[in-house]
């Protein structure tokens, strides 16, 4: 009896936890703004990176304010990964109902995964680090993460439609973010000079490589500087797209109820085994 009244008291307690899993989204969020708020703040006061609108990364480029950047994104992408797989087996119940949505379910949660990856990347390989694997995982990032709100925003049209047209609203702004974003970035650096003609003024870090410089504090005296300006917008409207976009999360979890069941394989061999005078 005592072993199988320790076994309920544990499916009770799992399954309490399990029903409240809506709580993910809003700690997916607070963690999203602890890991580039508090970087943020400290890069500023150090005079690493300009206070307007300076690149999130380039927020969490240097040392104390990079481990601070990594200490809040690499639970981020976990959480990130948990409520994809809640939303995974959330869909499941409607795969039979729906045509199509098995293949779309998994598929995106496998290209959430790559764009949880491609957080892991960016928090723990800074742009002084490593721009390159920096690099990558930003562009895993962001373009998995836009590919994964455009198959939620169809699987939401198809299935409950809740907040669909505000979904569909954000996903639009994503993209568009996205892509003006990238672009404008490409053109901003294709304006770089050569190291050897930057002014002897402007103040650069040692990212990068070849002959031009990739500055992480990037000066107006820079030839780009607007349009640099203009992508750092882009990125910080996309980081707060994709967090307002997750908070709908909140409202499907919300309708779920989780019932969880433990099974021994032989509860009687088990009480011999906690009752037997020779395993005390």
């Amino acid at each position: 009896h005592g072993v199988e009244g320790r076994a309920w008291d544990g499916c009770l307690y799992l399954t309490q936890l399990a029903n409240m899993l809506f709580y993910l989204p809003p700690l997916l969020i607070l963690l999203m703004i602890c890991g580039i708020a508090i970087p943020y703040g400290i890069a500023v006061s150090r005079d690493d990176v300009t206070p307007l609108l300076p690149f999130i990364s380039d927020t969490g480029a240097r040392s104390p304010e990079s481990c601070i950047f990594a200490l809040f994104l690499n639970p981020a992408a976990f959480v990130a990964g948990t409520i994809m797989f809640v939303r995974y087996k959330q869909l499941q119940s409607f795969e039979a109902l729906v045509t199509r949505l098995h293949t779309v379910n998994k598929l995106s949660y496998y290209i959430g995964l790559a764009a949880c990856f491609g957080l892991l990347l960016v928090a723990n390989f800074q742009d002084l680090a490593d721009s390159r694997v920096h690099l990558v995982g930003a562009l895993t990032l962001f373009g998995g993460g836009n590919l994964y709100i455009a198959l939620q925003t169809w699987v939401s049209y198809r299935t409950s439609q809740q907040h669909f047209y505000l979904r569909l609203f954000c996903f639009v702004c994503c993209l568009s973010v996205f892509v003006v974003g990238l672009i404008l970035q490409l053109m901003a650096v294709a304006k770089l000079p050569n190291r050897a003609d930057v002014p002897k003024n402007c103040t650069t870090v040692e990212a990068g490589s070849g002959d031009r410089p990739w500055p992480g504090y990037w000066p107006d005296c820079l030839p780009g500087y607007d349009l640099h300006m203009a992508a750092a917008f882009c990125e910080w409207a996309l980081a707060t797209t994709f967090a307002f976009y997750f908070f709908f999360f909140y409202f499907d979890f919300k309708l779920l109820s989780f019932s969880l069941q433990l099974q021994p394989l032989n509860l009687f061999l088990l009480n011999d085994v906690y009752t037997s005078p020779t395993n005390s």
